[in-house]
């Protein structure tokens, strides 16, 4: 960490991996939440809006109990990144009037 330099970290406990999806965090926001604008979840389908008033990259930590297929305006070419049992690191790409991920199974 650089001098006068930060880091934040936000903990949550992963709830029943085996069969649901959790937002985890993401890299693209302090608060590591608010950037999550609307969230709607069903059996093998996710779908969130991530905003932050201005185009930004990053990435968004997930726990999702299969392979994801992601879509949606904030996706990438980049596929998604194993970083655990079961926790995936998406890469993002939110513009300043937001942008919606999906994911499915």
């Amino acid at each position: 960490i650089p001098p006068h330099g930060v880091r934040l970290f936000a903990v949550r406990e992963i709830e029943d991996p085996e069969t649901r999806v959790q937002y985890l965090g993401s890299n693209i926001h302090f608060s590591c939440f608010n950037e999550v604008t609307s969230y709607s979840s069903g059996q093998d389908k996710v779908e969130l809006m991530l905003n932050v008033n201005q185009k930004t990259d990053g990435f968004v930590f997930m726990s999702v109990p299969w392979d994801p297929n992601v879509s949606g305006t904030a996706s990438t070419s980049t596929k998604p990144e194993r970083q655990g049992e079961k926790i995936w690191k998406i890469p993002v790409v939110v513009q300043p009037d937001g942008s919606s991920l999906v994911i499915t199974r």
